[in-house]
């Protein structure tokens, strides 16, 4: 049975990067036969679902996948355990089409729900000796640290009674565990818990995520007494067989790199292919919390040498707000909400500061009579961004912003710009949307509301008006929409020029 543990919660950075490597090859085993698929455990209520198409077992987007396999497995002592890293990606950070970062990509959110997670592992117990595993995981980590929290200890998760060898000599298994049915779900924050990209930094220590697997199982480390978990491999010098997509199989799926298999088509993702982990490094951490180790010379960091990759299997099961780029999206992808994708405060020091009242708005905005707060103008998008057709004129697309202030003198822009930056004030408000942006069309605020398009436009769709200001629309195109309005009643803290604010942003990827 699978004993609870304490809710997983994100922790701070713990213990000093060992920056010398050693070979740890010796605590490499061949995985002699298939790899069995034990299906999903419902964690704290020891049910099992069998025979379960495990890439949709969690009803959620697959977001982080490192389950290309190697033909290896490690074999762990009791209580020895491996740390490991990846990347979960923010909105801030870049999509890099060099081969030599891999699988950089850009996320929907600053923090995900994790819902469930999977392992590998394989086992040599004989007879029908259960497996007891004990997994963590952290927000923020640098690759070789100390991990925090340590195994066994708070905010970690005990899977006991897992199978093992059963008839056979070796028994290796893919686990999912879903944590959702027993609420036993965790936030995770992106990109190392920062949401933000440090361009001037190292990006093997300023965006990963940490995790732990430990053995659990009492063996003696000789004969086929051994337990550890299933290595993965996201390519290095040396490709594995068969050959993975580097960001396959996760809601991060490469949408326009082609040199990564990408393109505008590439949604929704394949869940038939195994993925490199993103960001995942060729290096892992060996410890334990009490007993011996295979390291030569103590715990530290270790590789194998770039062939196979030092990399364990695991994927990550979440809840993320995110809308699938292509013909169909009707929701967008909404951004730039404070208190939601990143802490920023408005810029109106208030008492108190004008952050929104409204769930997923800009900042908050007076309106009479009252005056009264309208809890923040709020964007949201319906209908298909599809460019179907000859000719401009055939999407769906429809943006409409509540939360206005109401005032016959007021008004609202449906402004437009091609990428997403870190907040920065805007009069009352904050604006996240960068680049050379293009205001669409001009409305009245009055009453409260807008949407684009209506009657009276420059262009019937919005893909039209982006073509009559020279900003033609192709497949695979990404724009981030976003309301500039007036505001005539300054929040307390802010004072003329400041008589405008922004709505939260929408970013909608124009499809075929």
């Amino acid at each position: 049975m699978i004993r609870r543990s304490l809710v997983l919660c994100t922790v701070a950075i713990s213990g000093a990067t060992v920056l010398a490597q050693e070979s740890a090859r010796s605590m490499l085993r061949q995985v002699t036969g298939s790899v069995r698929d034990a299906g999903v455990y419902h964690f704290g209520l020891g049910t099992w679902t069998r025979h379960a198409d495990t890439a949709n077992a969690i009803d959620q987007d697959i977001l982080y996948s490192n389950s290309c396999p190697t033909g290896y497995f490690v074999s762990l002592y009791t209580n020895e355990y491996v740390a490991d890293e990846g990347r979960t990606p923010g909105p801030f950070g870049p999509v890099n089409c060099d081969t030599g970062l891999l699988s950089t990509n850009k996320g929907c959110n600053c923090v995900s729900t994790i819902d469930g997670f999977q392992i590998g592992y394989c086992s040599g117990l004989p007879g029908f000796m259960p497996v007891s595993i004990n997994v963590g995981f952290q927000s923020a980590y640098v690759a070789c640290a100390v991990p925090n929290p340590l195994p066994q200890g708070p905010g970690t998760f005990d899977l006991t009674g897992l199978p093992g060898a059963g008839s056979s000599a070796q028994g290796c298994w893919l686990v999912t565990v879903d944590l959702d049915a027993s609420s036993q779900s965790f936030s995770f924050n992106a990109d190392g818990a920062r949401c933000t990209w440090l361009a001037s930094g190292d990006l093997a220590t300023n965006h990963l995520f940490g995790w732990t697997f430990q053995n659990r199982t009492a063996v003696t480390g000789t004969g086929n007494s051994y337990v550890g978990p299933l290595n993965a491999g996201n390519g290095g010098s040396v490709a594995p067989v068969p050959a993975c997509s580097m960001v396959d199989n996760t809601r991060w799926d490469t949408l326009s790199c082609a040199s990564q298999g990408g393109g505008p088509n590439k949604w929704p993702n394949n869940l038939t292919e195994d993925g490199w982990g993103m960001d995942t490094q060729d290096r892992f951490r060996d410890d334990t919390t009490g007993g011996p180790i295979h390291a030569p010379s103590g715990p530290g960091c270790f590789f194998f040498g770039g062939n196979p990759y030092s990399s364990f299997h695991l994927k990550l099961f979440g809840t993320n707000v995110c809308c699938p780029p292509g013909p169909g999206c009707e929701s967008g992808l909404p951004e730039c909400r404070p208190g939601i994708d990143f802490a920023t405060s408005c810029p109106c020091a208030g008492p108190p500061p004008n952050n929104p009242t409204t769930f997923g708005a800009g900042c908050n905005t007076l309106t009479n009579p009252g005056p009264m707060q309208t809890g923040g103008a709020q964007l949201s998008a319906s209908g298909t961004s599809s460019l179907s057709g000859a000719t401009p004129g055939v999407d769906t697309l429809a943006l409409t912003v509540m939360g206005l202030p109401n005032a016959v003198n007021e008004s609202s822009f449906l402004i437009a710009g091609p990428a997403l930056v870190a907040p920065v004030p805007y009069g009352q408000g904050l604006r996240c949307v960068a680049g050379a942006l293009k205001r669409l069309q001009l409305h009245s605020a009055n009453p409260g509301s807008s949407t684009w398009p209506h009657a009276g436009d420059f262009a019937p769709t919005i893909q039209a008006r982006h073509a009559q200001l020279g900003d033609p629309l192709s497949p695979g195109t990404i724009r981030h929409y976003f309301v500039e309005y007036r505001s005539s009643l300054f929040e307390p803290g802010c004072a003329f020029p400041s008589n405008f604010n922004a709505s939260n942003a929408q970013m909608i990827t124009w499809a075929p």
